[in-house]
């Protein structure tokens, strides 16, 4: 079918507000369904609670469905929309095309655990108008260590080839952002706390109150006044002058290996702004290879704002280095910076080139190992933005089949002056005396005429080949 209708027709137990944190669609080959323009494609009634009278600018609106961030207890990645008991609450979607669905996959509305009674409990899913679900929905957890508690698989098929292309699609198995340790001290004694008395809501505890207690503000209507953190609340910083990114693997590819972009992210995830000098890389690019000059895919791109591309000469390309050599990019910060993660959107030449992405990567601040995540590989089209988020606070869970890295120190930057053979060993150059030129100075070949590159190629759904 096309058009895709979801109902809300009950919460958890809030009689004032209803929300979610995500939708994920997965199509009948099993690949995950990415909607090209989501403020024409979604759409809600109620749309959020900004229909309200005490409301203007609230950011819990319906598109942030899609944004790709769905576990989650940030109020600027979740939607909210006034409940009320008897009427319909619906997220519609167009796929514009006619689209066998596999699964779906709900992310009921986490902020808090007394918060998570905003989750929808009964839901109804139509398809071109025809019901093809009615069910209770779980209640989200309230915490980020239990992802399979704050979603609901709503499964079609039980065609094999199909489960497994989703399972090897997916990024839940592989990459769950967890922060278990200490979640129980960080909810009752932090930033949720401080949320809650925003609200003029009180937790419960098992003392009996002493006293009355002072209702929270309602607006005209009576509901209760509910803000959003319009600050990421739960990010945890780390403060370093330097950040290694050490490069495992590719998506395929055996000698090459590459990004389009990337951005790094300060404590309240603003994009530091970065300089040719501040990031360099070893192998540099695929100039330090021998009887290679000129190429224009270098480290600078990283950072020249062109990032939703296919366009590889904004893009960076270097040999790719078989263990126990190593791929290294540094950014030298030159101070003590706060820093909570990356932007990142993966090498997108094409399809077919998309396997030269980076797979899985390391990161060290000042030499202290962090964590290693893995990085989806990019579509190959510009049909839809391909950015990866990756939160340093946040790494894979310790089940998942990220590979495990010993290691308590950044491997060292070589010297400018070595150059890699065509079998990737690396070499002193002796032939040339002067020192490589920098990026900047290196010169850069581009077409001579603007190319309109197709966006047509693929339709709607994320296309990845299998491995």
């Amino acid at each position: 079918g096309r058009s895709l209708v979801f109902n809300c027709v009950s919460t958890w137990g809030d009689q004032n507000f209803v929300g979610m944190a995500g939708i994920e669609i997965f199509d009948g080959r099993g690949f995950p369904v990415v909607l090209k323009d989501v403020m024409r494609q979604v759409s809600a009634d109620p749309p959020s609670i900004n229909v309200l009278d005490e409301y203007e600018h609230d950011p819990r609106t319906v598109d942030k469905l899609f944004d790709q961030v769905n576990l989650t207890r940030d109020d600027l990645h979740v939607w909210l929309t006034p409940f009320s008991s008897g009427r319909s609450h619906t997220v519609s979607i167009d796929l514009e095309h006619n689209t066998e669905i596999a699964m779906i996959r709900i992310w009921n509305y986490n902020k808090s655990r007394q918060h998570s009674s905003r989750g929808v409990r009964h839901l109804e899913v139509l398809l071109d108008g025809r019901p093809v679900f009615a069910g209770e929905v779980r209640r989200a957890p309230g915490t980020l260590s239990d992802p399979d508690q704050a979603c609901e698989h709503i499964l079609f098929t039980q065609d094999e080839s199909v489960l497994e292309a989703m399972e090897e699609h997916d990024w839940l198995p592989a990459y769950l952002p967890i922060d278990s340790e200490g979640e129980e001290e960080f909810t009752l004694q932090g930033h949720d706390l401080e949320g809650l008395r925003r609200e003029g809501q009180l937790l419960q505890s098992a003392r009996p109150p002493s006293g009355l207690q002072e209702a929270p503000p309602a607006g005209l209507d009576g509901r209760p006044i509910t803000r959003a953190g319009t600050e990421r609340q739960y990010v945890r910083a780390t403060s370093c002058s330097s950040i290694t990114l050490v490069l495992h693997s590719t998506w395929g590819d055996a000698f090459y290996i590459g990004l389009t972009a990337l951005e790094l992210l300060d404590a309240e995830l603003t994009p530091i702004a970065l300089d040719v000098e501040h990031i360099d890389a070893s192998p540099r690019d695929l100039n330090d290879l021998e009887g290679v000059e000129g190429d224009a895919r270098t480290i600078s791109n990283l950072r020249d704002g062109v990032q939703c591309t296919v366009d590889d000469n904004h893009m960076w390309l270097a040999p790719f280095l078989k263990p126990p050599q190593q791929n290294v990019i540094r950014i030298d910060l030159g101070e003590k910076r706060e820093v909570a993660g990356f932007n990142l959107w993966n090498y997108n030449k094409n399809s077919e080139d998309s396997c030269r992405g980076v797979r899985e990567f390391s990161v060290y601040c000042d030499e202290r190992y962090i964590a290693t995540f893995l990085c989806r590989k990019a579509p190959g089209h510009v049909n839809f933005d391909f950015k990866q988020v990756v939160l340093l606070d946040q790494p894979p869970c310790a089940d998942s089949n990220v590979r495990r890295v010993n290691a308590s120190a950044a491997p060292r930057m070589p010297s400018r002056g070595e150059r890699i053979t065509a079998s990737g060993e690396r070499l002193r150059s002796v032939s040339r005396e002067r020192t490589r030129a920098s990026s900047r100075e290196r010169p850069r070949s581009r077409p001579e005429e603007k190319i309109d590159w197709p966006t047509e190629q693929v339709q709607q759904q994320y296309e990845t080949p299998l491995h």
